[in-house]
């Protein structure tokens, strides 16, 4: 019965026939993971060592910025370290960036 199969799929107008319909799940699998939105939903499902590895899919992945989201990130690491100590981190960047502001005065010297 293989053989019968393997007679059947050397044809011509089979081969053509298959190669189309594969084109076809291959056009419609790259549109879908071309939407940002169902990336973005995906992406919010996986871990931060799986974010990573996605940044070396696909090109247009990286350029979409999806899996260097803040606030995706921002939710791992509320899941992992809690609200409050996220919160304190905040702070402590936010109070950084002010003492940088402050220490480097604006100067012109020419």
């Amino acid at each position: 019965e293989p053989a019968a199969k393997k007679a059947k799929v050397d044809s011509p107008a089979t081969i053509c026939a298959l190669a189309e319909e594969e084109q076809r799940r291959c056009d419609a699998i790259r549109n879908v993971t071309e939407t940002s939105k169902l990336v973005q939903r995906v992406a919010s499902f996986l871990d931060p060592s799986s974010l990573c590895r996605c940044l070396s899919v696909a090109k247009s992945w990286s350029k979409q910025n999806i899996f260097q989201d803040e606030d995706l990130w921002l939710n791992h690491c509320i899941k992992r370290f809690g609200a409050t100590a996220v919160r304190k981190w905040q702070d402590f960047e936010d109070d950084e960036d002010d003492k940088q502001k402050s220490a480097s005065p604006n100067l012109d010297l020419y």
